[in-house]
């Protein structure tokens, strides 16, 4: 609650209101009249404007480029914010293949539930056409690419080597945006 009332806003309101009243009771004492007619007649004018408003007659084409121009700002907006959230990413988040112990992969970073990222969908990739390679079943630690057959053989400790490494040049900036 100290908040609320330290906010600029609340101390700004309230100066105004407060310095209203303060300034109607003086302005009444010296024209001699009742105290607070003025804000008698404030308040008559606020509760008269707000009758005229709501009685206005209003066309429909009117409302219609209203709902234009609104959508037409959100758009805008939108769009603004969205380039704005672009440019605030960390450069790491372009890091996203790289050639580590002698063999090309990939990788996707993904945000967990504490704000932290963390690797994704790491996979190795075919050193010479650049795709996905599948595991082969009947070997362990081999995969194989299904476009022009090359075969990758590794040892299951690699991927954890990998993972650090790919962490570690996030973190020191080792690394060319792959974008």
């Amino acid at each position: 609650m100290k908040k609320f009332f330290k906010s600029p806003w609340t101390l700004g309101i309230g100066t105004t209101v407060i310095g209203g009243v303060i300034l109607s009771i003086i302005l009444d004492l010296i024209k001699q009249v009742s105290v607070l007619s003025t804000m008698k007649s404030v308040f008559v004018f606020i509760w008269n404007c707000i009758v005229a408003f709501l009685t206005f007659e209003i066309k429909v084409w009117w409302l219609l480029i209203a709902v234009i121009v609104v959508v037409a700002i959100l758009c805008v907006v939108s769009k603004y914010n969205n380039a704005k959230e672009d440019n605030n990413q960390p450069s790491f988040l372009y890091y996203k293949q790289d050639y580590l112990l002698g063999y090309s992969w990939e990788w996707a970073w993904e945000k967990n539930w504490e704000g932290k990222f963390g690797v994704e969908n790491l996979h190795p990739v075919c050193t010479k056409c650049k795709t996905p390679l599948l595991p082969m079943s009947n070997f362990y630690n081999q995969s194989k690419c299904p476009r022009c057959g090359t075969i990758l053989n590794y040892n299951s400790s690699i991927e954890t080597e990998v993972l650090v490494l790919i962490y570690d040049n996030a973190k020191k900036g080792n690394f060319k945006n792959n974008s």
